[in-house]
């Protein structure tokens, strides 16, 4: 197929074509017959695949044609490198495919098949590139330095705002409130000024991947409301699109997850029991461990530690989980979690030692479940009576908290400091993490459980006595 897409070419002189045919039969001639494939490919062979991907991102309608040209070129050249690939060319061409192959194979109702190449565009697109680099670049830049003029040249593409689009829903680094503002401004520009070529749906698929991002923002800053809200707005734009019931699998994830911070367990344990056979249904590997993981942890708030082991397991067998290390950290501190509760907390402190160096490894990508990892290292070791090691992990999750714009969870963090502090009877600077963090949990929504408990510290506060009764209440309400 890509040999005749060659031979119909008219844009190409001849000794060019020429050379492309002679690319694209090493690339494609050893998955025709069986033999092995060079382990490397040439310039040449980089500039062949480019050249099939332009023809295939030109296609104005779905075809079982470009679907399998995509599929064809792209098994050519998975798990092969360029030697002088010091850009991402690789990386960025089998994004590309991936792209081409999801966009026909959604579009011709192939939906567990556009998922997984889906998957594959995520797992591509987290490896360093020039494009990745240049999308992030203009996402920092907005919204005060960007204009429509340079959104217009730059965001033009679909491929792109499906670039950005992974970017936005793995992108858990960055701070919500600046994610939120990113997401907002491309969110507005696609709304105003993007007019769809073809596949006339998908502007709607970006609208609603784009409020489904944000709705992740909300929900890390305690706004459930909000997170709500645009969870309903996504589902109405994902509605009119085709294959639909992928993206509205995500939002319902994503309400399972506000049911478990609210602790309505039993209504996210049936929601997560519906969806796990749905995502492997769909070939939705992500989502599916992330599934896992939630309904491991319902069943541990639960009292159904032994379930909840089991399901942790099962996550961490996930190739996704391996890939993916702040993923792989937070089934491995849930486990450990598990551990605690079953009076083995040796095992949970070498599960939580190996978690935050996995985080490391995954840098920014892994900053917010470091943090966590930092609050349960420190609680595991305040229950084992090392409760002055335990405040520097208290202390380094309320820090990275804070710079990461995570207010609940920085005042969290400096009530479990002070309930340390009062341990070792410290009351004074006890009161001063208390007096710190009360108004970061006035502000949000986090507290609505426990504005009595929150009444009764400020007051036993403002006597010069802090009352530990309200303490340990207003943490056990900020642990659900």
């Amino acid at each position: 197929m890509l040999l005749r897409w060659l031979e119909r070419s008219t844009t190409l002189p001849s000794t060019s074509r020429e050379s492309l045919r002679q690319s694209i039969e090493r690339l494609t001639i050893s998955r025709a017959v069986g033999f092995q494939a060079e382990p490397t490919l040439s310039d040449e062979d980089l500039d062949a695949a480019s050249a099939v991907c332009s023809e295939l991102a030109d296609a104005c309608l779905a075809s079982e044609e470009a679907l399998a040209k995509a599929t064809r070129l792209y098994q050519a050249i998975q798990n092969r490198s360029s030697p002088g690939d010091g850009f991402g060319e690789v990386a960025e061409i089998l994004a590309t495919l991936s792209f081409i192959g999801w966009r026909h194979a959604r579009a011709l109702g192939r939906h567990h098949e556009s998922n997984q190449w889906l998957e594959r565009f995520d797992g591509a697109f987290l490896n360093p590139s020039v494009e990745r680099e240049c999308i992030e670049y203009f996402l920092a830049a907005q919204p005060t330095e960007e204009s429509d003029g340079l959104a217009d040249s730059f965001l033009i593409e679909a491929r792109t705002l499906f670039a950005i689009c992974s970017l936005f829903r793995e992108k858990r680094f960055a701070p919500p409130r600046t994610l939120l503002r990113q997401i907002d401004s491309v969110r507005d520009w696609v709304e105003r000024r993007w007019s769809v070529q073809h596949f006339s749906d998908e502007k709607q698929y970006f609208l609603g991947q784009l409020d489904y991002a944000a709705a992740g923002c909300a929900k890390s800053l305690g706004q459930q409301g909000t997170c709500a809200a645009l969870l309903d707005r996504a589902e109405r734009c994902f509605s009119l699109t085709v294959g639909h019931e992928a993206s509205e699998a995500e939002c319902t994830f994503m309400r399972a997850l506000v049911m478990y911070d609210r602790f309505e367990m039993k209504d996210a344990l049936a929601l997560v029991e519906r969806l796990l056979p749905q995502f492997e249904q769909l070939g939705m590997e992500t989502l599916s461990t992330k599934s896992w993981l939630l309904y491991g942890a319902v069943l541990k708030s639960l009292g159904r530690v032994g379930e909840a082991t089991r399901a942790f397991r099962r996550g961490l067998q996930s190739p996704v989980a391996k890939r993916l290390h702040w993923l792989q950290a937070t089934l491995l501190h849930n486990l450990a979690d598990c551990y605690i509760l079953t009076d083995r907390p040796i095992r949970a402190v070498v599960l939580l030692r190996k978690a935050i160096g996995l985080l490391e490894e995954a840098g920014e990508a892994g900053a917010i479940e470091t943090c966590h990892g930092h609050v349960l290292l420190g609680e595991t070791l305040e229950a084992a009576g090392r409760v002055q090691k335990a405040l520097e992990h208290y202390r380094a999750a309320r820090d990275s908290f804070g710079e990461l714009e995570m207010p609940t969870w920085s005042a969290y963090a400096s009530l479990l400091i002070a309930s340390a502090l009062m341990q070792l009877r410290r009351e004074t600077e006890a009161a001063r993490e208390i007096v710190a963090a009360l108004p970061l949990l006035e502000a949000g929504e986090a507290v609505l459980e426990g504005r009595v408990a929150v009444a009764l510290l400020r007051e036993s506060v403002r006597r010069g006595r802090v009352e530990p009764r309200a303490l340990r209440e207003l943490l056990v309400v900020l642990r659900r």
